[in-house]
């Protein structure tokens, strides 16, 4: 296909088109083992099927405080003008006596 405005000095054929090296690093496909189970299944294996949950105990004094607004944890806050990605409590609300609580993991019916 001729284009109205191309200039023949600037155009190259298509067989001076460089050849692009194949990856060096092998891909690894190998198959699912219970080695590498918990990997995939994101931290669960067939026999771990408990996931612990730390949970403030909201009675020690540190559970009853308000927020700061000045720590990291707290600008990050949404109600303090942050964007609210870290989803941690202020420091000085961190809980002395944490507990944990137990969470199933659920198949996927309900």
């Amino acid at each position: 296909m001729e284009h109205r405005d191309s200039d023949d000095v600037l155009e190259f054929p298509a067989s001076a088109a460089p050849d692009w090296p194949s990856s060096s690093k092998p891909v690894d496909v190998s198959p699912v083992t219970a080695a590498n189970a918990a990997a995939v299944a994101g931290g669960f294996t067939a026999s771990s099927s408990i996931r612990r949950r730390r949970v403030r105990c909201r009675k020690c004094e540190a559970c009853t405080r308000s927020e700061c607004g000045e720590c990291p944890f707290c600008k990050d806050m949404k109600k303090f003008g942050g964007l609210g990605r870290m989803k941690q409590t202020c420091v000085a609300r961190q809980c002395i006596a944490v507990s944990e609580k137990h969470l199933y993991k659920t198949c996927g019916t309900s």
